[in-house]
Order: structure tokens, then sequence, then C-alpha cells
């Protein structure tokens, strides 16, 4: 059954304690989709600069969660 994308709560993941939420939701999902953003050009091309990620558990619970660059590229940080 389609969901509102609105009503998919979606969590920050910044710190070292929110990446295990992304965790859970690996681990009891159904289904995982994953999205990544990289410029193409510039003094940053080809690097990370974002990674989003959705699941859907076999009860059709529904999450995301966005990674910002710094928390990909150089390793969550606490004091982000």
């Amino acid at each position: 059954m389609p969901v509102d994308p609105s009503s998919v709560p979606c969590e920050l993941i910044d710190t070292a304690s929110k990446l295990e939420l992304l965790d859970q939701a690996l681990v009891s999902s159904d289904r995982v989709a994953i999205d990544t953003e990289t410029p193409i050009d510039g003094p940053h091309k080809q690097q990370l600069r974002v990674m989003s990620v959705a699941t859907r558990d076999a009860d059709g619970r529904e999450r995301s969660g966005i990674d910002p660059a710094k928390s990909v590229v150089a390793g969550i940080d606490d004091d982000y």
C-alpha cells in the first residue's frame, strides 16, 4: 500500500549515538534503499556529500535517515 512520503519519519544521523538508530532500522528491515550525492566538479568533486537511507520492515513500517558529508567522510563525530 503506498505511503505518503511526508508521513515517514526522517532522522538526521549526525552523532554516533544516532548511528544506532540506523543499525536497528537496517537489521529489522525487509527492504532498503540508499541514495548518495556527490559533486561532479569543483574542489570536492567525486567526494560523498550526503547519504540517504530508507527502510521498510516486514510489517510495513517505513523509516528514513540522512547522514551529512562530515559524518560520512570523516566518521561520526559526537561534537558535530
